[in-house]
């Protein structure tokens, strides 16, 4: 037996001659009409409206969809319907599929069903004419079809005759079922948006905590700062936060901190979802020379986050699987800023600055899980954001009184670096055996930012704070929109 396989569509398609063997033949009924090639590789016989045709076959080992039915036919305005039923006991149960064909002149009747089928039954391909007659030929064999035996027969009056010619053929394809190729690659696009989507979110997130502070200290040199935060990008992901800052005064223009920062309520883009997220972890370290910003400043700060994330497959396209997994996610950041505070009137002072700041968030690769629904899991690589950043602006600071004060801010980020990877794995689909997805799409290099917030000093060393930061986005074109609210003490 010769075989070769070739692919069509989503499947690893075998195609298959089914070899009639004998039984009694009935001359009167079935006219054979003679060799209808060079080959001499087989025969026609006749379909009128007294009586069909059948042909026995069953599934060859390894596959369990027929996928594609073709064979020539002649015939002047004739029409019918082939159909698949299943075969035993000598009788035709109901049909599993069935379709209509017409023929006029010389005709290749192509029918793709894509039917599963039990291997361990025998089908029968049924044709009936409702109109004219037609003639099913034997033309020619490519080499890439198996060889299987089968029956072939007619049915008249209700009865069934088998046809002793074991050169008759008809051409056969099965394949392997499984999932769809280009379905399943378009899912996965939109899998890679939400999945780029999230990381863009996380950068923005953990970029935003960089900028925490506490600095109400009392006697003890201490402050605490307790924090609600909400970020958010235009998309609908987004997540809510708490966070607790703490500062130590070493020197009274210098101040360390740590903070953390935990999440428990995300909106997250459609398909995705994070999960055993650990609260992120950063620590900063502030010099000013001025109690009123006025000189030299200078900001070093870190972060550090990590979680998992679950990431579901959309299922709503014809043949495709809603392969599900989860991933680790790490994140970390790092900044320097320094500045000079000029006095540009009694109560402001403004504080021209320059920075640079590097992100990295990863979700780790993974391999989706097997259920009773996903037959063809799907093997993903590391994804991961890298942005080296450099920033540049002024923030005015100014009181409107003894206890309120105000900042504005304006500055602009520009990638001296930067790389999104490929959203790229490997799959047991035909078609599909590896994919790369680009999600570098709005590639923004150049970003403006801006800030504003005011703070109100209730009481000596007490202070409640609000502010709203506003940045543009490497990779997307939303902007990220990071709100505060926080209640300072010192102690």
């Amino acid at each position: 037996m010769q075989t070769r396989s070739r692919r069509t569509g989503p499947y690893r398609i075998s195609l298959l001659i089914t070899m009639l063997t004998a039984a009694q033949a009935s001359a009167q009924t079935i006219n054979t009409i003679g060799e209808t090639d060079s080959n001499n590789l087989g025969w026609g016989y006749q379909v009128s409206t007294t009586w069909s045709m059948f042909q026995t076959f069953r599934t060859p080992s390894g596959y369990a969809v027929l996928t594609t039915l073709r064979f020539p036919a002649a015939g002047t305005a004739a029409s019918g319907t082939v159909s698949v039923r299943e075969f035993t006991g000598g009788t035709f149960l109901s049909s599993v599929y069935s379709s209509s064909i017409g023929v006029n002149g010389s005709t290749t009747v192509l029918l793709q069903p894509k039917v599963s089928l039990d291997p361990t039954k025998t089908y029968a391909l049924y044709w009936t004419t409702s109109s004219g007659s037609y003639t099913l030929n034997d033309v020619y064999r490519p080499s890439s079809y198996y060889y299987a035996d089968g029956q072939s027969g007619y049915v008249s009056g209700g009865s069934v005759s088998y046809i002793s010619d074991a050169s008759f053929e008809f051409y056969m394809a099965f394949g392997t079922a499984g999932p769809d190729s280009a379905n399943t690659l378009t899912a996965l696009k939109s899998s890679a948006a939400a999945v780029r989507n999230r990381l863009v979110a996380g950068e923005a997130v953990l970029a935003s905590t960089l900028a925490y502070d506490s600095n109400a200290f009392g006697e003890g040199d201490v402050s605490l700062s307790f924090i609600g935060r909400y970020t958010a990008l235009s998309d609908s992901s987004g997540e809510g936060a708490g966070a607790l800052v703490a500062a130590y005064r070493l020197q009274p223009n210098l101040r360390l901190g740590a903070f953390f920062d935990y999440a428990p309520g995300r909106d997250a883009p459609t398909g995705t979802a994070l999960s055993e997220t650990e609260p992120s972890l950063g620590v900063f370290g502030v010099y000013e020379q001025n109690k009123d910003l006025t000189g030299l400043n200078i900001r070093l700060a870190g972060a550090y986050g990590h979680g998992r994330l679950t990431v579901t497959r959309d299922a709503s396209l014809a043949d495709t699987e809603a392969g599900s997994g989860k991933a680790g996610t790490n994140a970390f950041a790092v900044s320097a800023e320094a500045g000079f505070g000029l006095r540009i009137a009694p109560t402001i002072v403004a504080v021209p600055y320059v920075g640079l700041r590097r992100t990295d968030v990863t979700r780790k690769g993974y391999t989706e899980g097997t259920t009773t629904d996903v037959s063809a899991p799907l093997t993903y690589d590391d994804y991961g954001l890298r942005l080296t950043t450099a920033l540049g602006g002024v923030r005015f600071h100014g009181r409107l009184d003894e206890k309120i004060a105000a900042v504005v801010g304006l500055g602009a980020e520009y990638d001296v670096g930067r790389k999104m990877d490929a959203y790229a794995g490997t799959s047991s689909i035909s078609g599909l055996e590896t994919f790369s997805i680009a999600t570098n799409s709005h590639a923004n290099r150049l970003r403006p930012s801006a800030v504003a917030g005011v703070a109100y000093e209730f009481a000596a060393n007490r202070t409640l704070s609000a502010q709203i930061a506003v940045r543009g986005q490497a990779y997307s074109a939303d902007p990220s929109l990071t709100s505060t609210v926080k209640y300072s003490v010192g102690f």
